[in-house]
């Protein structure tokens, strides 16, 4: 619990414009999921982050606010947006259809910057991202 609420510490630290894209991403995907709650899509977008979070717990806890965190976002958000993206054109709501391309844009952008993070961090970059 004491990890999870330093890892939040640490994300609030987050420079511009990175503290910008930080809320962005909050905002689309929380706002969403609250707004068609109790919607399947919008349980799995809250599972999907819950999932993402714990990793990205783990991960702090043991080696810090390094790239390696966005492998919390790699694994649990890839089978959302694979799911999301295969349904969003079948969505008869025009809400929950712009709101699901929504997320599949913001967190696929998050995923390619992820992606470079995790990459970045395995060829030696381990140093504290703040």
């Amino acid at each position: 619990m004491i990890s999870s609420i330093h890892l939040l510490q640490d994300i609030l630290k987050m420079k511009f414009p990175w503290n910008i894209w930080i809320h962005t991403m909050a905002f689309v995907n929380m706002a969403g999921a609250a707004y068609f709650f109790p919607s399947h899509y919008s349980i799995i977008n809250l599972i999907s982050m819950i999932v993402a979070f714990e990793i990205m717990t783990l991960i702090y806890k043991k080696y810090g606010f390094v790239r390696l965190l966005g492998l919390g976002h790699i694994i649990g958000w890839l089978p959302m947006l694979t799911y999301y993206a295969y349904k969003m054109n079948s969505i008869n709501d025009p809400i929950l259809s712009i709101w699901l391309k929504s997320v599949v844009v913001v967190n696929s952008i998050s995923l390619i910057i992820d992606a470079i993070d995790v990459k970045r961090w395995l060829a030696g970059e381990k140093q504290s991202m703040l």
